[in-house]
């Protein structure tokens, strides 16, 4: 549930491309036909626009409650299982400036074996003999913990972002879905210079950079990074996109799965991508990368994705594609390519778009919020993607 005040001159007109709604025009009638003196059309035209602050508050929260008077699964499943949460965003400086900002807890009930099943998960592996801030409690019956994050973001030609974030231990929410570890504290920070002044080879272009940095609650550093990106988007429509990355050694309190405490090697590496004319019948992707440590380890790619502009009768009607030539003139391919995703390549890893990066497999701290100029996008499926022309 969501409340939202806004500010400014006041209006009932909904934004639709901030809500992801495609916007149609209503056919044209007369101003003679419908009676509507045209000063007065003009003057309510003029009216009607958005405000240049906002403000958004939401609460949400969901419970799991299981009947477990079976003692088979008495032992195995969580009787209970909270969470509650707030959230806030506010924009100002004509929607240029956003602060944003949420805060959630958990609590998990169930058998002294269920719980003590949850402290000893690889999320959070509480049994770990150099933790002197954490210990396994067998006879608990219930855990609790709580998510925090800050987040500020600057748009423009000269953008910023930044974001802070504190999951404690305890925190575990695996009942609503799929969480990955928790117990750390990250902050990061980016920046990014954007022209969208077409010049005679280029239309567009930016560069971006930014770092992260994270520790467990027993303030171990267990991530740093540093990594930057350029994109290039050339009068042709082709685009060019290549970043770095630096991550220096750091404590990696995963590495032996609930033992002693280890250390990632330090880490470097590059990436670039090519892509031509999405107008074209047939276009391409082209990616290569190379990352390496200290420790001679390394991994290389080299891939092309082919893109293929097909008409609506030649899609194989064996997959079960169903498309609607009626509803809309043309498939557009960059959005069909972002809907099969919703997810964008940072830092090697996939993230929702439009989210901050969450912590990798490997302990990775939270980046700064990115929009999609500021990171390549990586399709899960780079060949035989078929795009669909009414």
């Amino acid at each position: 549930m969501k409340a939202k005040m806004k500010g400014g001159t006041k209006s009932d007109a909904i934004d639709a491309a901030e809500c992801g709604c495609a916007v149609r025009e209503a056919p044209v009638r007369s101003r003679k036909a419908l009676g509507v003196d045209p000063e007065v059309k003009s003057r309510n035209l003029t009216d009607v626009r958005r405000p240049d602050y906002e403000t958004i508050v939401g609460f949400g929260g969901t419970a799991v409650n299981r009947d477990l008077t079976d003692t088979v699964f008495k032992s195995l499943l969580r009787s209970n299982a909270d969470v509650g949460s707030l959230d806030f965003e506010h924009r100002w400086a004509n929607r240029q400036w956003l602060v944003s900002g949420a805060f959630s807890r958990s609590l998990i009930e169930g058998s002294t074996a269920v719980i003590q099943g949850a402290q000893q998960s690889s999320a959070r592996y509480y049994q770990r003999p150099d933790a002197n801030y954490l210990s396994v409690d067998p006879s608990a019956t219930s855990l609790t913990g709580y998510s925090t994050k800050l987040g500020l973001v600057k748009s423009g030609t000269w953008s910023f972002s930044a974001t802070a974030k504190d999951i404690s231990p305890g925190y575990e929410v695996n009942d609503l879905g799929f969480m990955g570890r928790v117990d750390y504290r990250n902050i990061g920070a980016g920046g990014s210079f954007n022209n969208y002044t077409p010049g005679k080879l280029l239309r567009s272009y930016s560069l971006f950079a930014g770092s992260n940095h994270a520790w467990n609650h027993g303030g171990d550093k267990i991530w740093t990074s540093f990594f930057n990106q350029m994109t290039l988007n050339f009068t042709n429509l082709w685009s060019w996109y290549a970043g770095t990355e630096y991550d220096p050694s750091g404590i990696d309190d995963r590495l032996t799965r609930g033992g002693p405490r280890g250390r990632q090697p330090t880490q470097y590496g590059a990436w670039t991508e090519i892509t031509t004319d999405k107008r074209s019948v047939v276009s391409y992707d082209l990616f290569g990368d190379y990352y390496g440590d200290e420790a001679h380890g390394y991994a290389k790619d080299v891939s092309v994705g082919v893109v293929d502009l097909v008409q609506a009768h030649q899609v194989d009607r064996e997959l079960g594609i169903a498309v609607d030539a009626t509803d809309c003139a043309r498939l557009d391919q960059a959005d069909l390519a972002v809907e099969l995703t919703r997810q964008q390549l940072i830092g090697r890893d996939l993230v929702d778009l439009g989210q901050a990066q969450e912590a990798r497999h490997r302990d990775g701290a939270l980046a700064p919020l990115v929009g999609a100029e500021d990171r390549r996008f990586e399709l899960e499926t780079r060949a035989g993607l078929d795009v669909v022309e009414g």
